[in-house]
């Protein structure tokens, strides 16, 4: 299905007709028209318009839609976690890049220690990753 055909199937979902739904998006009827036989592509000011009015913008774009993706997990920053954060953004950006270099490095170093290896149980892992 494409980007024109999902954009037709939202504003129908919406219980809207062409005119309504241009109208939120800021279009004419014309341009609305043309969006929904794929003649022309629809803005990014016409896309805020109709997310703002509740079109489910992430399906219309790509055909996922927004309720299927997995969020990722948000956990609040620890008082230490915010110390590094705020120390990080006032460094110059030649030693942000090196900071970054360094996280990513350990980050994989850790990985590679911890993956699994051949009947180890989840818990051996774990073990591991401690020493």
């Amino acid at each position: 299905m494409s980007l024109c055909d999902r954009l037709r199937e939202v504003r129908k979902e919406m219980g809207l007709s062409q005119t309504e739904f241009a109208a939120i998006g800021g279009v004419m009827l014309n341009s609305q028209g043309l969006y929904e036989r794929g003649k022309r592509s629809p803005d990014t000011a016409y896309l805020e318009r109709v997310a703002a009015a509740g079109a489910d913008v992430v399906y219309i774009l790509t055909g996922v839609r927004a309720s299927e993706l997995t969020p990722l997990p948000l956990t609040p920053l620890s008082l230490e976690e915010k110390a590094l954060l705020d120390n990080f953004r006032v460094c110059e950006k030649a030693d942000q890049n090196a900071i970054r270099r360094l996280v990513m490095r350990s980050a994989e170093a850790w990985r590679l220690r911890t993956r699994a290896r051949p009947g180890n149980p989840p818990e051996a892992q774990e073990t591991q990753a401690a020493l």
